[in-house]
């Protein structure tokens, strides 16, 4: 089933990713080598993505979540395997303050 807004896809991966940061956050706490890591093929299987568009929707805000974290966050960095171009599109929208 294929994502019928936006918005809906926008936040369902806000809502995943803040109980995923939350989650891994404790987890570095108890253990500071802890890597925190966030694969595109766990975001697409657990937002159950059913296409092309809907795959490329949650790269567009998972990138954008991601690096605004990573970019505030003194302690804690997420690494992913979300391709270069994505995480470079969500680095120039916020260097631009267009998100």
């Amino acid at each position: 089933m294929a994502f019928e807004k936006e918005k809906n896809i926008s936040d369902k991966v806000s809502k995943l990713l803040s109980e995923f940061i939350s989650y891994e956050v404790s987890k570095k706490k108890d253990n500071p080598n802890h890597r925190i890591f966030l694969s595109e093929d766990y975001l697409t299987k657990t937002l159950k993505a059913s296409s092309d568009e809907d795959i490329n929707a949650i790269r567009i805000c998972a990138s954008s979540f991601i690096d605004a974290f990573n970019y505030n966050s003194n302690s804690f960095q997420i690494e992913t395997d979300l391709d270069e171009y994505s995480m470079a599109r969500a680095k120039a929208f916020r260097e631009q303050g267009l998100l």
